[in-house]
């Protein structure tokens, strides 16, 4: 596939004109996730209604166990 990147965390990303796909590498078996534009947007639409606020980005990044994404690096605002 064309444009694949690496996102981190074993996850890879590409695009086919299409679909974006998603594979795990980091262990056997790879994974794969293909995402519609419709899925892509619904997912989207999830992330803006569930988006962690700062005071559980800071939590979970000082070991709140509450499952939040933890920031990686500068990537992002988890």
């Amino acid at each position: 596939m064309k444009n694949e990147t690496y996102l981190g965390d074993g996850v890879y990303v590409s695009f086919d004109g299409y679909q974006i796909w998603l594979d795990t590498r980091m262990q056997e078996p790879v994974n794969r996730i293909a995402l519609e534009p419709d899925v892509y947007a619904a997912l989207q639409d999830w992330w803006t209604k569930n988006q962690p606020t700062t005071s559980d980005t800071e939590s979970a990044m000082h070991g709140g166990g509450d499952g939040a994404p933890r920031k990686s690096g500068n990537r992002g605002t988890w």
